[in-house]
């Protein structure tokens, strides 16, 4: 950007283009909510019942997504507006004294205005300008944490590093080093181009040097299954899938941390980071994108509680849950008929209850099975307890994926397609 080029930038029009697109969004506030009055009643039964209601789940989500981009983009112009304000009177007082260093500095924070606003227009490939911008940052952590003697801290980073050496198509979307231990999202696939895109969250336990090589292959193993899933039906993988394994919260751990798995103070800020993050790949992608959050134990409680907010979620799948932070299933932003649950024989943290209502006993949940099945031909294995829901050739897992690939009449044991009563 040249000294003509900043001195010509109006920063008052981007902030009423800002203002327009607020005044938008409130236009169409007003709009969901009359989608939300007008929904078809649940006892309309038959094929034109179940048509409606799936016309009508599809254009209020729509219209929330339009809601949250406007807000988003909004944002935007109002932060590049104060930032090129800021440059301009920069700009000046070094011209003003002379001062080449201040001059050129300003220009910089010119540029680097203009080339935030344009990801935040065109926001394809936001995963690799945030992955690059966010590993940039992992050697300085590292020479902080060893000078600090953070060693909790460095193991996590050291797995971190690992998993993202031996795979370059991995990226990382959140990290944060504020805690006990490093927080993380790493996503595999490109989560700014996919069709459908699973969001796993794990619980009780879980760390960046326990089990992040874990979960990216077991984001992995349930991708290949939708990718299955998709050719069952269509007789090719027509879509696109990616997933992110979510970590950018602290669980509870075993030993003294143990009785804060009772508390939601935790899953209160993870919410926080997962919402932020799942809206924001719902809202880079005005072309629409299908978004399905998982939630195993604890996670769950995170899923619930980052779904009493607009996220553009699609899905969401809670394996042995110990309570979703709610009794009543309608508080969360879900389409109705969306929300799925697993829980298999024997898992004692699935009948807890400890926020909020047992989930096997809420209404407006999907139950899906966890059993041996044979499906298509396939025999799938059944699990028992807690910790085997991602297991490979299960039932559990083809479930999963069935919702994952948008085909949740693929599923074992759900009554998704049936009429309400």
């Amino acid at each position: 950007m040249t000294v003509a080029e900043l001195r010509s930038c109006r920063p008052e029009a981007l902030e009423a283009a800002g203002s327009a697109l607020l005044a938008d969004r409130g236009r169409l506030a007003r709009v969901s909510l009359g989608l939300r009055d007008a929904a078809p009643p649940t006892d309309w039964c038959g094929a034109s019942g179940h048509a409606a209601r799936e016309r009508h789940q599809r254009l209020r989500p729509g219209v929330e997504h339009l809601q949250r981009r406007a807000r988003t983009v909004a944002a935007a112009l109002d932060l590049a507006a104060a930032a090129l304000r800021a440059a301009q009177r920069a700009l000046e007082a070094a011209l003003d004294a002379s001062d080449v260093p201040g001059a050129l500095g300003a220009l910089a924070a010119a540029e680097q205005a203009d080339r935030t606003l344009a990801r935040t227009l065109d926001p394809h490939g936001w995963d690799d300008a945030r992955h690059a911008e966010l590993s940039a940052r992992l050697e300085p952590l590292r020479q902080r944490l060893e000078a600090e003697g953070e060693t909790t801290m460095l193991v996590d980073l050291d797995a971190l590093e690992a998993a993202l050496a031996a795979d370059p198509d991995l990226r990382l979307l959140q990290l944060d080093a504020t805690g006990d231990h490093l927080r993380a999202a790493v996503a595999v696939g490109d989560v700014a181009s996919a069709d459908h895109v699973a969001v796993l969250v794990p619980g009780l336990g879980t760390t960046l040097a326990g089990r992040l090589a874990a979960g990216l292959r077991d984001t992995d193993r349930l991708l290949d299954r939708a990718r299955v899933v998709d050719a069952a039906v269509d007789g090719d993988v027509h879509d696109t899938y990616a997933g992110v394994w979510f970590l950018d919260y602290e669980p509870p751990l075993p030993g003294p941390d143990v009785l804060e798995a009772a508390d939601d103070e935790r899953a209160e800020r993870g919410s926080r980071e997962l919402a932020g993050l799942v809206g924001l790949v719902d809202d880079a992608r005005p072309d629409g994108v299908h978004v399905t959050v998982l939630g195993h134990s604890y996670g769950s409680l995170v899923v619930g509680m980052a779904l009493r907010q607009p996220t553009g979620v699609d899905d969401a799948v809670v394996l042995g849950s110990p309570g979703l932070g709610t009794d009543d299933v309608g508080e969360l932003t879900l389409p109705a008929g969306h929300g799925y649950l697993l829980e298999a024989d024997l898992d004692p943290v699935g009948d807890l209850g400890w926020f909020g209502r047992d989930p096997s006993r809420l209404d407006g949940l999907t139950h899906l099975s966890t059993d041996e099945a044979v499906h298509r031909g396939e025999r799938l294995e059944g699990i028992r307890g807690h910790t085997s829901y991602d297991d490979a050739g299960t039932t559990s897992l083809h479930n999963q994926a069935a919702v994952v690939a948008g085909h949740p009449e693929e599923a074992v044991g759900t009554d998704a397609l049936g009429c309400a009563p």
